[in-house]
């Protein structure tokens, strides 16, 4: 065995079996305010630090072991990529805006194809996801009514786009609660109609995308669980581009997932460029939703036959 490969045989021991091990996330039990109203606040929250520090304080670190035992340029490989399980815990309640959430007021509904074609967001997300060409209604190619799309959730595939709902991977009443109360209405509706990756928005099959409903890892998993590792991974991606934070249930959630389903600690990366390249799209993209939050959801959606609730 090379001297590298005895490296990366030393780094998987040290650090797949610590997964959950990398942030402190004390006992549910001991981190609930209760409220008058019985609702629960949790006394912190977490963040996925962009630091990219080989050691972060205030965590439990198998890393620090590495540090006496790989050599520099080893080192320099294994954590060029950001690791997308260093958090950093805000040791104060999580605060959820003053207005509840309204999907229709916050986020609007899909809009129009900013390059000018009749498709909306929907549209745009089932021609991107068929694994072959998609038909449409009508030769005007606004509505999309065939193609061949595998949902990642089931594990199944179908081939008539009405069992097909598109999800938002962290959903927006999630994205609402853990920072996006704080955009503008504009921001929010990038959110809601984001194509610029292929995670944050993918056409899964409705029955699950309602099973899903506005749930986290704490309350939903795909059921196709040779997927789990790859959703875990999504969700922290979405998460670290939009700088959104994670409560203690979904934090948990998280980790006790990670090390049932053996997740490799070496996917759940992000390299820089990729984060900066996002937030950059998000800059470019800023005006495709003037003018669009305000209206309602009969207005914006060009297909009345799909129903609201296929957008959480």
């Amino acid at each position: 065995m090379s001297r590298q490969n005895l490296y990366i045989l030393l780094f998987s021991l040290i650090l797949t079996p610590q997964l959950s091990a990398q942030v402190n996330i004390p006992n549910l039990n001991d981190n609930v305010i209760s409220t008058e109203e019985s609702s629960e606040v949790y006394k912190q929250y977490y963040t996925i630090d962009e630091s990219n520090k080989k050691i972060q304080s205030g965590f439990s670190q198998p890393l620090q072991v590495l540090n006496t035992v790989l050599e520099t340029t080893f080192q320099d490989n294994v954590f060029k990529d950001m690791n997308l399980l260093r958090w950093i815990r805000h040791n104060k309640p999580l605060n959820e805006g003053n207005e509840p959430y309204n999907r229709r007021k916050h986020f609007g509904t899909w809009i129009k194809d900013p390059s000018g074609t009749c498709k909306n967001t929907r549209a745009i997300v089932l021609e991107r996801d068929s694994l072959k060409p998609v038909e449409y209604a009508d030769s005007k190619k606004c509505r999309v009514t065939t193609g061949l799309w595998h949902d990642p959730f089931s594990g199944q595939e179908f081939t008539d786009a009405r069992d097909m709902e598109i999800d938002h991977f962290v959903p927006l009443k999630n994205a609402y609660r853990t920072g996006a109360w704080k955009w503008d209405g504009r921001k929010r509706c990038l959110y809601a109609n984001y194509t610029s990756n292929p995670y944050h928005l993918i056409a899964v099959l409705g029955n699950e995308n309602g099973a899903k409903g506005d749930r986290g890892p704490e309350g939903y998993l795909p059921p196709n669980q040779e997927f789990t590792c790859a959703y875990l991974q999504r969700w922290l991606k979405v998460k670290l581009i939009w700088s959104l934070a994670m409560t203690p249930p979904e934090s948990e959630a998280i980790h006790r997932a990670l090390n049932e389903y053996n997740c490799k600690a070496e996917d759940l990366q992000m390299t820089k460029g990729e984060l900066e390249k996002q937030r950059e799209y998000m800059r470019e993209l800023s005006s495709v939703c003037d003018g669009t939050t305000s209206k309602s959801v009969a207005d914006n959606l060009e297909d009345s036959s799909y129903p609201a609730a296929s957008i959480q």
